[in-house]
């Protein structure tokens, strides 16, 4: 399938290709990988925590004169997918990120995708306030977005994870 994207989506791509921070990372794509794996072991029901981040993140946008972020249940298996699979690896990461955002894209019609990865916050105003102290990540959160769903998983370690990832519908 191919999916269409905006020019500028394309070119703000190429704008936040890196990122300024070890322990965060986002980058914007056009396809995402497919968490088959763990599909069956996934809820679609975000915990309070999760909730406490979207909340956190549609405060700022709001506090900008954005329209704040539905959470998207369509997007969770992949979010889930990705914040075990950067745990089973021990590291953050973004890869297969087109075979998410092509899977999100597939279920969802939407018109761009982007994520946002974390590890070691133990808060949901940490971890947004290091998204939004690096401007590329900051550029995700205020991106032209309509629906965000994130996971925080911890690991054995006691270390979080967090993969956000944002579309439009």
């Amino acid at each position: 399938m191919k999916v269409k994207f905006p020019l500028a989506t394309f070119l703000l791509l190429i704008l936040t290709a890196s990122c300024s921070q070890t322990d965060i990372q986002e980058e914007q794509s056009l396809f995402t990988e497919d968490n088959q794996q763990i599909t069956e072991e996934v809820s679609l029901t975000a915990t309070a925590f999760e909730n406490e981040v979207l909340a956190a993140v549609n405060d700022y946008r709001a506090s900008q004169n954005l329209n704040t972020l539905q959470f998207g249940n369509e997007a969770y298996i992949d979010a889930e997918g990705h914040t075990m699979y950067m745990i089973n690896e021990g590291k953050l990461s973004h890869d297969n990120f087109n075979a998410r955002a092509a899977n999100v894209s597939e279920k969802t019609n939407a018109a761009a995708v982007a994520e946002n990865v974390a590890k070691n916050y133990s808060t949901a105003e940490e971890v947004v306030t290091a998204w939004l102290a690096s401007p590329s990540h900051r550029s995700t959160i205020e991106g032209d977005f309509t629906h965000s769903s994130i996971t925080a998983r911890e690991a054995q370690d006691g270390t979080l994870y967090y993969t956000q990832i944002f579309y439009k519908k």
